[in-house]
């Protein structure tokens, strides 16, 4: 089994510090019973978050954020990429290429190669 923590929102200081006691404590668990545990939070940090974070927004009232705003909780396709990255990684030793995965879905390749 492999539990991961949440990912970073972006740069919205205020989210990360709701988020990062969630990540201690998850990281705080025992390991055992062959459980697998990704630290996503730090790991996702590495990347360029920029990149990761280009939806808008609908208005959100209770998190204070307007239509259009930039949506720092969800991820486009490329940072989706990078976070099967880290998991095939870890978790199974297969080396993954977003990048190339990306460029090759977007030209319309059914099964992009590696």
């Amino acid at each position: 089994m492999v539990w991961c923590t949440s990912i970073p929102a972006y740069y919205r200081a205020d989210k990360n510090k709701e988020y990062e006691p969630y990540a201690k404590a998850t990281m705080a668990i025992e390991k055992s019973m062959g459980v697998q545990i990704i630290n996503m939070f730090e790991k996702y940090k590495q990347f360029d978050l920029d990149r990761f974070f280009t939806f808008k927004s609908e208005e959100n009232p209770e998190e204070r954020v307007k239509e259009g705003d930039l949506d720092f909780w969800h991820p486009n396709q490329l940072g989706n990429a990078y976070i099967a990255k880290i998991i095939l990684g870890e978790v199974f030793g297969v080396e993954f290429d977003p990048e190339k995965y990306i460029k090759e879905n977007l030209a319309g390749e059914k099964y992009p190669g590696y």
